[in-house]
């Protein structure tokens, strides 16, 4: 998806285009603790830190991190980007990113809290023309927040996203999917079925 965003923090990471899948390894920073963020096998992506499992879509491509700005790290040390991964879509892409954010400094450190701060900005931001409200929502025994939104292009394409988030350790965790086609996203979002914070394997195994 190639499109210009302002935000800052790894969520500008996230929202900026993936860059073509090849032979490094590099697909993920460092946890706080030093261990990788994520790991990945056969389309499963883990994280030991984060305590979650996450099946990607079929047909993703996972980035080299070290293609990314700053290498995909944050200087605050706040922000780790899990992963970051696309598939083609004719010239454009569908994308699922992820990182999270510590907030054990903040007064309210909940996923709910990050979700609505992203609402806020929303509404400030001339290139999001449309945004739903702040949901609340279960998948399995793990509570998420989620906002669905539109963001518009210079090219005049509109790209429909919508942000995943859930609290870990102080810190919140979150996914972004994205794409031009709103069957396409309701496709990837489907793959939060295959979404698990008991770590291990993945579900929906091949």
């Amino acid at each position: 998806m190639h499109h210009r965003v302002n935000w800052s923090g790894a969520l500008l990471a996230l929202l900026l285009p993936a860059v073509t899948h090849c032979s490094a390894q590099n697909y993920s920073t460092l946890a706080p603790d030093g261990t990788p963020g994520a790991t990945f096998a056969q389309g499963c992506v883990t994280s030991r830190f984060f305590n979650f499992a996450y099946r990607l879509p079929d047909g993703m491509s996972l980035a080299d991190m070290s293609k990314s700005p700053n290498g995909g790290s944050d200087p605050t040390g706040k922000n780790f980007v899990l992963f970051m991964a696309h598939r083609a879509r004719g010239i454009n892409q569908d994308v699922v990113n992820s990182a999270a954010e510590d907030r054990r400094s903040a007064g309210d450190s909940s996923a709910a809290s990050w979700i609505r701060a992203l609402h806020n900005l929303n509404k400030t931001r001339p290139d999001v023309p449309e945004q739903g409200e702040v949901e609340s929502i279960s998948i399995g025994e793990q509570q998420l927040s989620r906002l669905r939104f539109q963001q518009s292009r210079d090219d005049g394409m509109i790209t429909y996203e919508s942000a995943y988030a859930f609290g870990v350790h102080g810190y919140v965790v979150y996914f972004i999917f994205g794409s031009v086609d709103q069957a396409a996203l309701a496709s990837l979002e489907r793959s939060m079925g295959y979404f698990s914070v008991k770590g291990g394997t993945c579900a929906g195994g091949k």
